[in-house]
């Protein structure tokens, strides 16, 4: 459960690649690139942590949420 796309040895059973909607793209893996809107990279997970958006109602989140070493909180 969960873990249908799991990587074993051999490696990953999906690979999302680059295409263009008007013709072929190069066809390279693509990588998910973690960012702040400062510019800051390579954010690890102790780095951030969840905030209530714009949209949220109050409690929503809970507002001791943080993300920790396995995930979030």
């Amino acid at each position: 459960m969960g873990d249908e796309y799991r990587a074993d040895e051999q490696g990953p059973s999906v690979v999302v690649r680059h295409h263009s909607a008007e013709g072929p793209g190069c066809d390279e893996p693509v990588a998910l690139v973690l960012q702040c809107a400062a510019g800051h990279t390579d954010l690890p997970p102790a780095a951030v942590h969840r905030a209530p958006g714009p949209g949220a109602h109050h409690g929503e989140l809970g507002l001791a949420a943080t993300v920790g070493p396995n995930g979030l909180a």
